[in-house]
């Protein structure tokens, strides 16, 4: 029996000025994100901070992460349309 494996890039968009009490590995804050921007569950490959949380300053309350979204079409969704992570409206780029 022969396996199909299936490869795709994800696209990645910079997302800025997100609230340090947000989980970037949390499924289920990821689910809510492709839902409130109508996306498909799983377009939304992964997320992490940009610089790594031990490097963030005592009380600081923003930073910015990378998401990897599926394609492009979903990347382009999220540059048109407010993403709100963790409460917060975020900006991206």
């Amino acid at each position: 029996m022969h396996t199909q494996k299936h490869f795709y890039t994800a696209v990645s968009v910079i997302v800025e000025y997100v609230a340090t009490n947000h989980n970037p590995n949390a499924l289920t804050e990821n689910r809510k994100i492709e839902q409130d921007l109508g996306l498909d569950m799983g377009t939304l490959v992964l997320m992490r901070w940009i610089k790594p949380i031990q490097g963030h300053m005592a009380g600081q309350c923003t930073t910015h992460l990378i998401a990897w979204f599926q394609s492009m079409g979903a990347t382009s969704c999220v540059i048109w349309n407010e993403i709100v992570i963790a409460g917060k409206r975020a900006w991206e780029r």
